[in-house]
């Protein structure tokens, strides 16, 4: 099982026309750790917008990777802000950061 690498502590609405959150993320280990994107899931847990990797490259022979939206530095705080291009109706999502094989925390906010 992976180690919870972060903690969401705030999450504000900047828009929703389109959604655009603003969070609060602090790192809960002293190790450095990737965001790699994140995703909305509705209260049936259904995954209905996401915000992936910027943009994708090539590293070498035969290996792809991401971008990541933002790192985090071990015992550091971050503010991100993120526009998932797309308008949800009102009611309680889920937000959920995510990376490569690292477990990242989920807060629930509202759309009003």
């Amino acid at each position: 099982m992976d180690i919870l690498r972060s903690e969401i502590t705030q999450v504000t609405v900047v828009n929703n026309n389109p959604l655009v959150l603003s969070l609060a993320v602090k790192s809960i280990t002293s190790k450095n750790t990737s965001i790699e994107g994140a995703i909305i899931l509705n209260s049936t847990n259904k995954n209905i917008a996401c915000v992936p990797s910027s943009e994708e490259f090539v590293a070498g022979f035969a290996q792809r990777g991401y971008f990541a939206l933002a790192e985090l530095p071990g015992g550091s705080q971050i503010s991100l802000t993120l526009d998932f291009n797309t308008t949800l109706p009102s009611g309680d999502y889920l937000v959920k950061l995510t990376g490569w094989k690292t477990n990242h925390d989920s807060s629930s906010f509202t759309i009003p």
